[in-house]
């Protein structure tokens, strides 16, 4: 009976060891605080978790996997007080599948599966789940990591659907059957391409090109009606990233500075009242964004 439980302990361990070696299981949390100044208005605190929970899989030498859950909240505190201005809040489930491909020292390919259930409260009348902008996106993207000792160069192309089931818009709520004709409105296709450098642990850099194609979103005209031209989004992204600058000990500093350019060639129609003419924008949808984070 010892020699049995002996060698049975000792198939265990050497599964346990051999495990081990071929996988390792993955756990992030991080908790960030933002203030945010809009051009007119109050400021206000932005809080940010994210939670990452995994597994690293290496079956062979020049192959290995990633399993990935991740949940984020980006929004003001969780705790709302009464009489408390309501704000936007966002939570995201996030599931990723990758490959790695280890062609050489110098080539690598990345090859990713994502699902993204992205769900929005944009006021005290919405409930999760019941979102007017909530969303499921499934995603594939191939990246190549281009290694010349310390610079790595990342150009990546990835291609993304995202399907809204609860959108509806409010112009066409005043016509009769508009759940019909409103559905699946804010579905598009969207590519993506993005070239990132990395420059040591320290330096990130990187441009991002990305094209949204509406699947039956139609432009809207000056008369208040949808014209036969499908809303299409483009939009520009430059950003750097410099990690590591200690202030203090146990302290380190990490700045970051983007700027995005947004071009939509969908319009507007602003109603100041109910009895009011209505004003038209067209490529009321444009902007660009300069964003600055320590």
């Amino acid at each position: 009976m010892k020699t049995t439980k002996f060698i049975f302990l000792t198939i265990v361990f050497t599964r346990i060891s051999l495990l081990s070696q071929t996988w390792a299981p993955y756990y992030s949390f991080s908790l960030t605080e933002g203030v945010y100044i809009p051009s007119s208005g109050r400021w206000g605190v932005t809080t940010i978790l994210c939670s990452d929970i995994g597994t690293i899989v290496k079956p062979l030498e020049n192959h290995s996997g990633m399993l990935l859950y991740e949940l984020k909240y980006t929004g003001p505190g969780l705790k709302r007080q009464e009489g408390e201005k309501f704000e936007q809040r966002n939570m995201a489930h996030i599931f990723v599948v990758q490959h790695n491909f280890n062609l050489s020292s110098v080539v690598s390919l990345k090859t990713k599966y994502s699902y993204t259930i992205d769900l929005w409260r944009s006021g005290t009348n919405e409930l999760w789940g019941l979102g007017l902008y909530d969303s499921f996106r499934w995603g594939l993207s191939e990246e190549v990591e281009l290694k010349f000792g310390n610079l790595v160069i990342l150009p990546q192309l990835a291609y993304s659907f995202i399907h809204f089931p609860n959108y509806t818009s409010l112009l066409e709520e005043l016509k009769a059957g508009a759940e019909e004709t409103t559905a699946g409105k804010q579905d598009n296709s969207m590519v993506q391409t993005n070239i990132k450098v990395k420059i040591g642990k320290q330096h990130t850099a990187g441009v991002s090109f990305n094209i949204q194609n509406y699947d039956k979103q139609q432009v809207l005209t000056e008369s208040g009606t949808y014209g036969s031209e499908k809303q299409r989004d483009f939009s520009l992204e430059v950003y750097y990233h410099y990690s590591g600058i200690q202030a203090i000990k146990f302290i380190y500093i990490e700045p970051y500075i983007s700027y995005k350019l947004k071009d939509s060639n969908q319009g507007y129609i602003h109603f100041k009242t109910f009895t009011s003419t209505p004003t038209f924008y067209a490529d009321f949808y444009d902007y660009t964004r300069l964003s600055i984070s320590l």
